[in-house]
């Protein structure tokens, strides 16, 4: 079978043949559940769907015109083609057959299908129609524009709008990109719905046009040009559906007004995820080596191979499966013989990157030195399967090396590479079918000779080749990774270079797009929050560009990557790469939770962890004394159990707008298809706590509270960072209260409720602890939570008798305050201590518009107990890592510093510097004197856009339970206008750093 072919029934598109129980008909109608398609010898005639009854949610739409073109050979063969037969294959498709007239020139093409195929998963709420053109005849054929969708005229009875979503990436996007979908929304019988045009590749022009009289028309056309396509061939398929516009806060964010709505997002995503030749519910968890700069390491040297297998030993530690594998080796290849423009061949396929282009080596057969055979076993012993990193267009000369090289070799400015001057760079041509086979035979024969998991795609820059199409050459790079997933159903395949450019139909094949859709180098993603943390910087980052992909990618969510942790400073202060051990001991521990909740959230099935603690031995030797292993375990272990219904998260951009954003909560909420089960995730991204109230209804949440949904009920349980019930009794309209503190996360999972059986003993919600009634009073032990804070508790369940004979509560033995309110007890108190949480202020935020031109100074008391939790760090295994002063300079190390730390307000990475360059603060506490530092997220390297702001180390000088008091200095060039030395408003607050929160059973 050719390799385009089986791509075609891998998108799961008919070829032409038909079965033996078909008919042929004037007319097919096609069902699924309660949609309903006519199709005629006209094409699509009708789409409709029967509300089950309810007349609000019943409705169709007449089509008039139903149009398809296709060019083969520069003709248009839909003009050449006589009128069709139609043939009703099974209940849910249908083909129309157009014999090619005599009077057409290409003989190969001796009719043109038509395939309409009715599609409405289980596990979507949408249902829509796919249109296939399939060329039927013999030999081969080229061809051009293609319009599955040449025009479609149909009437909505009522006044619709055009609609076309543009690709994010532009109208002169490098990577072929063009439009995500064309839509015409109308209003009927009280609701507003919008029938959507879905093109399934990325190389398409959509239009949509209306009448005042509600007839609407709108077209697909696809630029696919390619030749020699052996037949029959399956063009890409289109799909139309339908959907409701409802609820009204569900456009959105990031676009104009004319944004798409969440419900049209949802239908591409959902028919990309019904062509996927994957299990979107099995869990992929992937280590990346270079983001420890593997790169440095010399596999044949003991002391590179020494430090390889530590890495691979704390995959194992760590939960992690697969580990993309790019150390150097210097058996086999140098970086003077790189031929890619980054220079890291050969680190490429094991390090046997050169000689394979070169075409020296035998895949099957060639030699095999023991420095790879020692890196095997070793991933083999720590039940790690690597990832061969690949470059996929770099010049394979094939088996005739220099002497006779490829027919699929170009040179950029010249064809053959005949005359091509001395060294020029040579490419590989993957629209070249012949390339394409020998590119899969190659993979295939590295998976099975070494027992690969997987590949890592880079260096796929798909536009380079001129002489092919780019649709050309992105086809035949899809029948590469099709042919692999055919061949191996649980391979890993870890895309990059710009993969998110092209769209959710990139990933039919998987495993994920492009993860944080750029280079992970600190100076490349920047700080869009600043922090001392580098995983809550990165975190932070993450989540913004996975509500990008959600949201103006329309990726499913089975296919965005994670992003644990962060990639390790690689660049020197004067720009130059380390190439020997650098920055080596890197794990941010403060920092790792929060990064792994952010990854869980928004890609629960892509566990992707970057930088591990095991190049550096001491790191290596003292993590295991932490609990983040098995938080570790813990977090991945629960996605897994839960991937179909986190899957179905929605960012809530209904309650937090386009964020993450400084004073604002952001996150995600999934729910079950029946909304009995809900988790929602959410974040602080800031210093300053933040005060939170949310709805419980479907316009923010996408749970049922229509009247028609009955008088539903849930519970909702706090997962992280405690364990408790926290709300009973939620229902529509209902408003939950919370606060996050700077810099934290929380998980909750809400379930719906059933009744309790009579004479059930009474529960407890709003705190950890058990309850029970002694006598009059309420008696709640166990409980506990932070210091300082107030609790209000809620006892329900109680029987109606108790309120005339329950008149005291105690917490943990001590009396509280107590009162009746709707049957339930309310019990409130406060915990004992002084407040002090993570990310505590000094004092309130600097006052508006200040601008350096004056001290910032207050007092504050640091309870002891923070500085009991220091020494507790310190004499840790943690602690007691042999800390250079270096590793001082790296806010996120050495976790026994409390430091003070002053936060800029605005993104380092919008605005590099941002008047701060040459700003220098002191810090005064009490008779102390402290020249204040400036904070980098890229370690040794001063980059502007990763400015963290300014810190000061205050351990040893901070007196424990004293009023202290401080003052900050700045000084700096004023600006010759204002006098100001940073602008105004640029500083969001000081705060302490290195806190965590604690917590005590202590009540007052």
């Amino acid at each position: 079978m050719s390799s385009a072919r089986r791509a075609g029934q891998l998108r799961g598109m008919h070829t032409g043949a038909t079965r033996n129980d078909a008919k042929k008909a004037e007319m097919a109608t096609l069902r699924v559940r309660d949609v309903v398609v006519d199709v005629s010898i006209s094409g699509l005639t009708q789409f409709s769907v029967s509300g089950g009854g309810n007349d609000d949610d019943s409705w169709s739409i007449r089509v008039q015109r139903d149009a398809f073109s296709a060019q083969v050979h520069g003709t248009d063969i839909s003009k050449f083609t006589s009128k069709p037969t139609l043939t009703q294959i099974s209940a849910t498709e249908a083909v129309l057959t157009y014999p090619c007239s005599s009077s057409f020139t290409d003989t190969n093409v001796s009719h043109v299908n038509v395939t309409y195929r009715l599609n409405a998963p289980p596990d979507s709420r949408n249902a829509w129609i796919t249109k296939t053109v399939t060329l039927i005849g013999q030999g081969s054929v080229d061809v051009g524009i293609v319009a599955p969708l040449a025009s479609m005229t149909f009437s909505t009875y009522a006044k619709p709008t055009a609609f076309v979503m543009h690709s994010h990436e532009g109208p002169n996007n490098p990577y072929g990109v063009l439009d995500v979908f064309a839509a015409a929304r109308y209003s009927a019988d009280g609701g507003f719905r919008s029938v959507v045009a879905v093109p399934t590749n990325p190389f398409s022009n959509a239009t949509a046009s209306t009448t005042a009289s509600g007839v609407a028309t709108m077209s697909l056309v696809y630029n696919v040009t390619t030749s020699n396509i052996p037949l029959p061939y399956s063009l890409d398929a289109m799909a139309i559906g339908i959907v409701s516009l409802l609820p009204a806060k569900a456009y959105l964010p990031y676009t104009t007004e004319t944004s798409a709505h969440n419900n049209e997002r949802q239908l591409v995503a959902d028919i990309a995820d019904s062509m996927r030749t994957f299990s979107k519910l099995h869990q992929t968890r992937v280590h990346v080596d270079w983001t420890e700069d593997a790169y440095q390491l010399d596999v044949a040297t003991e002391s590179g191979f020494a430090e390889y297998d530590r890495v691979l030993r704390a995959c194992q530690r760590l939960n992690i499966t697969h580990a993309v594998s790019s150390p150097r080796n210097g058996d086999l290849g140098t970086r003077a013989n790189a031929t890619d423009w980054w220079g890291w061949e050969e680190v490429l396929w094991l390090g046997f990157g050169e000689w394979l282009r070169k075409g020296i080596w035998d895949a099957r057969s060639g030699p095999v030195p023991d420095s790879t055979k020692r890196v095997l076993d070793a991933a083999q012993r720590s039940g790690v399967k690597l990832l061969a990193y690949v470059y996929p267009i770099l010049g394979f000369l094939g088996p005739g090396g220099e002497k006779s090289p490829a027919p699929w070799i170009y040179c950029l400015n010249n064809r053959d590479c005949k005359g091509a001057a001395p060294g020029e760079q040579r490419w590989a041509a993957l629209a070249d079918p012949r390339f394409q086979a020998y590119l899969l035979d190659a993979l295939g024969t590295f998976m099975d000779r070494f027992q690969l998991g997987g590949f890592s795609w880079d260096f796929t820059f798909l536009g380079l080749d001129t002489y092919h199409s780019t649709y050309a050459t992105w086809r035949g790079w899809m029948n590469v990774l099709a042919g692999l997933r055919e061949r191996y159903p649980a391979i890993v395949m870890d895309h990059r270079q710009s993969a998110h450019s092209y769209g959710p139909f990139y990933w039919l094949y998987g495993s994920y797009s492009e993860p944080i859709m750029e280079d992970e180098q600190p100076e490349t993603y920047g700080v869009r929050i600043a922090d001392l943390s580098t995983d809550r910087v990165s975190a932070s980052n993450l989540r913004y560009r996975a509500y990008e992909l959600w949201g103006l990618y329309f990726s499913p969510a089975d296919t965005i990557s994670g992003f644990i942790g962060h990639l390790t400073e690689r660049f020197a202060a004067n720009g130059t790469l380390y190439w020997s051990d650098a920055n080596i001991r890197d794990f941010d521990i403060l920092g790792f939770e929060h990064s792994v909740l952010s990854s869980i959230a928004v890609a629960p099935r892509n566990i992707l962890m970057n930088m591990v603690p095991a190049r550096d031995q001491a790191e290596f030797d003292a993590f295991p004394s932490t609990p983040l292993t098995s938080f570790i375990h813990k977090w991945t272990s629960f996605a897994a159990q839960n991937l179909s219904t986190l899957l179905r998260y929605r960012p809530l951009w209904p309650l937090f707008g386009n964020s993450p954003a400084l004073g604002h909560v952001d996150g995600v909420a999934a729910a079950s298809p029946d909304a009995s089960e809900i988790f929602m995730f959410l974040f602080n991204p800031g210093h300053a706590s933040v005060a939170l109230n949310l709805t419980w209804d479907s316009e923010s949440l996408d749970v049922p509270c229509s009247p028609d949904d009955g008088d539903m009920s849930w519970k909702g349980s706090v997962l992280y960072p405690i364990e408790f019930t926290a709300y009973r009794g939620i229902r529509c309209g209902s408003t939950l209260s919370m606060e996050l503190a700077g810099t934290t996360a929380r998980v909750l999972k809400f379930e719906a409720e059933t009744p309790r059986p009579s004479g059930s003993p009474p529960v407890l919600s709003g705190m950890p602890g058990d309850v029970a009634i002694e006598g009059s009073t309420i008696r709640i032990t166990g409980a506990y939570g932070e210091f300082g804070m107030p609790f209000r508790a809620i006892v329900s369940g109680l029987p109606d008798s108790a309120k005339a004979t329950i008149t005291t509560a105690t917490v943990n033995q001590e009396n509280v305050n107590m009162r009746w309110e709707d049957g339930n007890a309310y019990v409130w108190g406060l915990f004992k201590g002084r407040p002090f949480r993570s990310a505590q202020a000094l004092g309130p935020p600097p006052p508006a518009g200040y601008a350096g031109l004056s001290p910032l100074k207050g007092s504050s008391v640091v309870p002891s107990r923070i500085f009991a939790q220091m020494q507790a760090r310190a004499n840790s295994a943690w602690g007691k890592i042999p800390w250079t002063s270096d590793d001082y300079n790296a806010t996120w190390l050495q976790p026994a510093r409390l430091l003070v730390y002053v936060m800029p307000s605005y993104s380092p990475l919008a605005n590099p510097w941002a008047g701060w360059c040459n700003v220098s603060a002191t810090l005064r506490i009490g008779t102390h004197e402290l020249q204040m530092s400036r904070a980098y997220n890229s370690r040794s390297r001063a980059a502007p856009n990763t400015f963290t702001g300014i810190y000061a180390n205050v351990t040893s000088i901070w007196e424990a339970d004293v009023d202290v008091e401080w003052q900050v200095t700045f000084d700096g060039p004023r600006n010759a206008t204002t006098g100001a030395i940073f602008p105004p408003d640029s500083i969001d607050g000081i705060y302490f750093a290195n806190v965590e929160t604690a917590y005590t059973s202590g009540v007052v």
